[in-house]
């Protein structure tokens, strides 16, 4: 179910196709993404990757040429200011503020007002308050509009909080650990699944008059299956796509070269299964 953010009127069936597409695609990047980074960080990565991929596609387009900030501040839609300020500042960014949670946790980790002044730890808080209170710490690192109820069910289940005496809050962990290791390794390999995806995409859209010319991109599913069954079904697809997988490779190995050389491209093919309810 979408929340009334998405639930704008599109002035046209074009740009309604467009926009929907649009809402879609980074939807799902959104969704990969929330538990480990915050808004503001996933905001000015988006501006970042604006620039750059505007950048690299006005270089493509006229190689040898100079890319103009004029011209980086037409197509991206961005003040001017800011595309420069992108351009001349790198990402930094580190563990504690790349989240909310972590920016939060850090704060009381390490400010000396908030420290037991004989023990030199993190003293417990207020729960409610302005000063001196882990309400007051929500509304320095987060802002406005935010509730401690929020913040407390949040930092309670992974393990960071607990509520003492019902009307105080006492630290336990300052680490808020975004990624478990092989959940990284899992996003790697994600990140080049979609980004091959998307290029096949890109490719297709560019050749979209010309059939001949673009590569296969298809799926296959039923909303008709009976979710009993879904585990044999599962197991079955799993033993076709494992099978076309083996085939894949052995006909890449064939025309393999270990002196390619300049003339050296990539192909590949992509395999995965997924599972949903159909009105997703």
């Amino acid at each position: 179910m979408e929340s009334d953010a998405l639930k704008q009127p599109i002035t046209s069936a074009r740009s309604e196709k467009t926009i929907y597409a649009a809402t879609k695609i980074l939807g799902c990047i959104i969704d990969l993404l929330i538990e480990f980074m915050s808004g503001p960080v996933l905001n000015d990565l988006y501006k970042r990757i604006l620039v750059d991929r505007w950048y690299c596609k006005l270089q493509r387009e006229n190689p040898g040429g100079k890319v103009t900030l004029s011209q980086l501040t037409f197509y991206t839609g961005l003040d001017s200011r800011q595309v420069k300020k992108l351009l001349d500042r790198p990402i930094q960014c580190t563990e504690t503020d790349i989240s909310t949670e972590a920016m939060l946790l850090h704060r009381w980790a390490r400010d000396p007002n908030l420290r037991d002044p004989q023990s030199g730890r993190p003293r417990d808080l207020p729960i409610y308050g302005y000063s001196g209170t882990f309400q007051g710490l929500i509304s320095a690192v987060v802002g406005r509009g935010v509730t401690p109820q929020t913040v407390l069910e949040r930092l309670t289940n992974n393990g960071n909080v607990e509520v003492v005496n019902e009307h105080w809050v006492r630290l336990i962990s300052p680490d808020w650990r975004m990624v478990e290791d092989k959940q990284n390794d899992m996003l790697a390999s994600a990140c080049f699944s979609i980004t091959t995806l998307v290029h096949t995409i890109r490719h297709n859209l560019a050749n979209f008059d010309n059939h001949e010319q673009r590569w296969l991109e298809r799926y296959t599913y039923s909303v008709r299956l009976s979710k009993h069954k879904a585990q044999l079904v599962n197991q079955q697809l799993q033993e076709v796509l494992n099978g076309q997988k083996s085939e894949t490779a052995s006909l890449l190995r064939e025309h393999e070269t270990m002196n390619a050389g300049d003339d050296a491209c990539m192909i590949g093919v992509g395999y995965y299964y997924w599972e949903g309810m159909p009105n997703e």
